[in-house]
């Protein structure tokens, strides 16, 4: 392969990553609007008297719209991971042309996975949720189990 495929090659591939990664950020952005409209609809519909709507429909939609961001957040997940895969290939195949006291430094991703797999297993135990992946699971689940109890709450099938 030439050195003119090679960073088309790599181009490509790093564009493809962002394009995802990019993605990945507009959507948690605009599920935390989607998500604050909601809930503002929802107080505002209960703190109103006269409102002839059913406030527990406000949160059976939001609870819907959090299932379908975390879909989307995962499948986006798994693209960047497709990206990511193609720079690491790509990175090893300029692993021969680079100065071997430079390897580690030109192989970013690599240098990423190593990093975490040598984390500190306590820490990493104690604080599981620390990576960006877990991070938005919780949030997803969180606002989900709150639309949910919402929901409940305002057919009177829980108390709280």
């Amino acid at each position: 392969m030439t050195d003119d495929q090679r960073k088309e090659l790599r181009d490509y591939a790093w564009n493809y990553f962002m394009v995802h990664a990019n993605q990945r950020m507009s959507l948690l952005r605009f599920f935390l609007i989607v998500t604050s409209i909601f809930f503002a609809v929802y107080i505002g519909l209960k703190n109103s008297e006269n409102s002839s709507f059913n406030a527990g429909l406000v949160p059976l939609v939001q609870s819907i719209i959090t299932f379908i961001f975390w879909r989307l957040e995962r499948r986006t997940r798994e693209l960047i991971k497709v990206g990511e895969d193609s720079l690491k290939k790509l990175d090893d195949e300029i692993e021969s042309k680079v100065k071997s006291g430079f390897k580690q430094h030109y192989k970013l991703f690599e240098s990423d996975d190593l990093l975490r797999k040598n984390r500190n297993k306590f820490i990493h135990q104690v604080f599981w949720f620390t990576s960006y992946s877990n991070a938005l699971n919780i949030l997803y689940l969180l606002i989900w189990i709150g639309a949910i109890a919402l929901m409940l709450h305002e057919y009177k099938w829980i108390i709280f």
